[in-house]
C-alpha cells in the first residue's frame, strides 16, 4: 500500500490535470481524495 505522501502526490496531480480532461478529473478527484483521507486515517 502506498504511503500518505504518495497519495497526496496523486491527489495533487488529479487537481492539476488540464481542463480538457475534466471528465477524467471528476472521476479521479473523489478517488484520490478518499484514498488519501483513508490512508492518513489508517496511519494516524
Amino acid at each position: 500500500m502506498e504511503s500518505p505522501k504518495s497519495t497526496k502526490l496523486v491527489r495533487y496531480k488529479a487537481f492539476k490535470l488540464p481542463k480538457q480532461t475534466s471528465d477524467e478529473t471528476s472521476i479521479l478527484e473523489p478517488s484520490a481524495f478518499n484514498f488519501s483521507v483513508t490512508s492518513e486515517w489508517q496511519v494516524n
